[in-house]
Parts: structure tokens; C-alpha cells; sequence
């Protein structure tokens, strides 16, 4: 039985279950399709993304690619990526939130008036995000963001 050098722990077959590395010594044997082979590795062990990237990707689809980013492995391990993702969640759900508040409670022909300014206001502050995310910058939302920082 063999035992990997990162993880120290007793591995069967050539690659380790953990962390995805040749054991050494180990040749590359395994026929495709077998957990041998190379190309079958477990799990990635650094981000494909840069950052940056990773980061605005969270506020795409809202909640959905929040929620995404919080399980992929290597980018649930950053906390900032974990900030922006819980940060997006939070945003989606504040959005939809008021929205529904605002047809609900504001009587009709306000609600004609209030509602396509409203659905910009929220589109405007998604691409501000997006934006000022993908350039690097930690925007911190009032009421939301320190939520977010709080959990990340």
C-alpha cells in the first residue's frame, strides 16, 4: 500500500482520492475509462478561473450562479469568490423581495409607474457590479454586504 506525500493517507491505485496527485514511483499504466488513468482525476486542484473573473461570474445569473460558485470546490475554498456569491444571493433575494413588496402594497396605477424604475434601478446596479467585480473591486452593499462578510 502506498501513501500520498501531500495528504498522508493510504491510497490504492496511482492517484490520491484527496487531492488528485501521482503518487511517486507511479507510472501512468491505467487504460482510459480506469481510475488509473491520468485523465481521470478527481477533483481540481487549483482554480481554472482567475478571480476576477470567478468573482462577477457569481452575479450572472443571481441566486443560481451564487449558489453554484458556493459548491464548486476550488472556489468555494476563497473567500472572497464565497463573499461575492453570498453577496449575489442576498442581492437576488433583496430584489425580488421589494419588488413583490412594492406590486403588492402600492396601489395599481403607482405600481405602472414605479415598477419599470424600479426594474431598472436593479439592472443598473447588476451591471455595476458586474463591472466594478471584474475589475477587482470589493463593492460592499449596505444592509447585504456586511451579511455577506459575515458568513463568508
Amino acid at each position: 500500500m502506498a501513501f500520498c506525500k501531500n495528504c498522508r493517507i493510504e491510497v490504492e491505485g496511482r492517484f490520491c482520492p484527496q487531492c488528485g496527485s501521482l503518487l511517486e514511483g507511479a507510472g501512468t499504466t491505467g487504460r482510459p475509462g480506469s481510475p488509473d488513468h491520468p485523465e481521470q482525476l478527481p477533483r481540481l486542484t487549483e482554480a481554472a478561473l482567475p478571480r476576477n473573473v470567478a468573482a462577477t461570474l457569481c452575479y450572472v445569473l443571481g441566486f443560481v450562479s451564487g449558489f453554484l460558485f458556493l459548491l464548486w470546490d476550488p472556489y468555494n475554498r476563497d473567500k472572497l469568490i464565497r463573499f461575492h456569491a453570498l453577496q449575489s444571493i442576498f442581492l437576488s433575494i433583496a430584489a425580488l423581495v421589494i419588488s413583490v413588496a412594492v406590486s403588492v402594497i402600492v396601489p395599481f396605477p403607482v405600481t405602472l409607474l414605479l415598477s419599470p424604475l424600479l426594474t431598472l434601478f436593479w439592472l443598473v446596479l447588476w451591471v455595476f457590479m458586474l463591472w466594478k467585480t471584474y475589475q477587482g473591486q470589493k463593492v460592499v452593499l449596505p444592509v447585504i454586504g456586511p451579511l455577506a462578510e459575515q458568513q463568508a
